[in-house]
């Protein structure tokens, strides 16, 4: 949500679009001629990677995520060629052929340690037992960290069927971007390490066959957990409530509205163009798996329930940033919690 504010603050302070505003200042400027804050601008052309997700070892196709709502927050598109661009102005300190850009003071800012991240020390994860991260900080959009004793800026992205990671080594004036169109993809990350190590003159190790030892053991706790929550809800039974009671609609400030419906027995939720069945967990505990496909993965949606067994509110986020939503009530009034309007 902080990059959607400061998008909005600077769009504001210029008196113009946010699209415009990046269009004017970064994109003409860097000649990233091929680079859109609007999907809807691009999805025109037929050489458009296409988003895709997976499952194990199936992988499908997705639709493009539409992102405009909270578009400084990771809505451009862009290409290899552009992003290059984009590397070469971050290490000529802001400037494009001998123009700055960005005013000196208000760039390195950017690039400036804000809030402590962690580290591995401690922790070794390369082949001579040394951490390869000592320290790691948040900046202004980049994560400011170190890699084999030497300054990294980096900061990956995600999207719906999209991952991307960037990072540079300043002191090297040297810069990686690799892009892909697969959900949650760790090769991006992998392919980056593995050039900076190239290029730091660093013993080649294994890069790909110790992520794949990682996802490996990660997909087995969770194929256990999925198991453990099977019987879990089959050991809780039926829901504090019945499913009638938590028909409504719950609303925020942020989220928007969120719509429960009871279709052939079934709980059914959407908000926006998220929608799909919510199943009993436990407790005031419900599952809601996003139809057709998810881009963050089945959600936990928890209830409020009063002593009196009335249904008032839901808890909608995702991650740590998690709201209560309160119920509308018949009439025009409004459950208690959240930041309904």
């Amino acid at each position: 949500m902080m990059f959607l504010a400061a998008g909005q603050a600077a769009a504001h302070a210029a008196g113009k679009s946010w699209d415009d505003l990046v269009k004017e200042r970064i994109f003409t400027p860097l000649g990233m001629t091929s680079s859109s804050t609007d999907l809807k601008t691009v999805t025109g052309t037929t050489n458009i990677a296409m988003p895709h997700g997976s499952d194990h070892d199936s992988v499908w196709l997705k639709p493009h995520m539409d992102i405009t709502n909270i578009a400084p927050a990771g809505s451009i598109v862009s290409n290899a060629r552009d992003m290059a661009q984009w590397l070469r102005f971050q290490l000529a300190d802001g400037m494009r052929d001998g123009k700055r850009l960005v005013a000196a003071p208000a760039f390195h800012e950017t690039h400036t340690p804000q809030m402590l991240v962690g580290g591995s020390l401690g922790r070794p994860d390369t082949i001579d037992a040394a951490p390869v991260t000592i320290f790691s900080t948040y900046g202004m959009g980049w994560i400011v960290e170190d890699y084999h004793r030497r300054i990294m800026w980096q900061h990956g992205g995600n999207t719906d069927g999209m991952t991307t990671a960037v990072g540079m080594l300043p002191e090297q004036k040297f810069g990686v971007v690799v892009l892909s169109n697969m959900n949650g993809a760790q090769l991006p990350g992998i392919l980056m390490h593995y050039i900076f190590d190239r290029q730091l003159g660093l013993p080649m190790h294994d890069l790909s066959g110790d992520a794949y030892a990682r996802l490996i053991a990660q997909r087995r706790r969770a194929d256990s957990m999925q198991v453990a929550q099977a019987g879990d809800v089959k050991a809780h039974g039926e829901p504090p409530a019945p499913l009638s009671a938590f028909v409504g609609t719950y609303a925020d400030s942020l989220y928007g509205e969120a719509v429960v419906t009871l279709q052939n027995g079934q709980l059914d939720l959407k908000r926006g163009d998220w929608h799909g069945p919510l199943a009993f967990k436990n407790a005031n505990n419900f599952t809601w798996t996003i139809l057709p496909s998810s881009p963050t993965g089945p959600l936990n949606i928890k209830f409020e329930i009063g002593p009196d067994g009335k249904v008032s509110g839901l808890y909608f986020g995702i991650g740590g940033d998690v709201d209560l939503m309160g119920r509308k009530m018949t009439g025009g009034g409004r459950g208690r919690g959240g930041r309904a309007p």
